[in-house]
């Protein structure tokens, strides 16, 4: 099972945001991924590619806020 490397509070939304960068065909493309937990069920909401700027936008504008992973 893979990891997202960062992780966010959308507070716009009260959502979570895992960000992973994956390689496809020698190419690093950034991936966002909005989901909620409800009690031990994940509920994927949206997957979509994400430019590095608009996660610095994000966060800059403190929409997403960073959270710690839980272990």
């Amino acid at each position: 099972m893979t990891t997202a490397e960062r992780l966010y509070l959308d507070t716009t939304k009260n959502t979570l945001i895992a960000i992973k960068d994956v390689t496809i065909a020698g190419k690093t493309k950034t991936f966002a991924v909005a989901f909620f937990e409800e009690g031990d069920t994940i509920k994927l909401i949206t997957i979509h590619r994400l430019k590095r700027s608009q996660e610095f936008n994000r966060i800059n504008t403190r929409r997403w806020l960073r959270i710690r992973k839980k272990n």
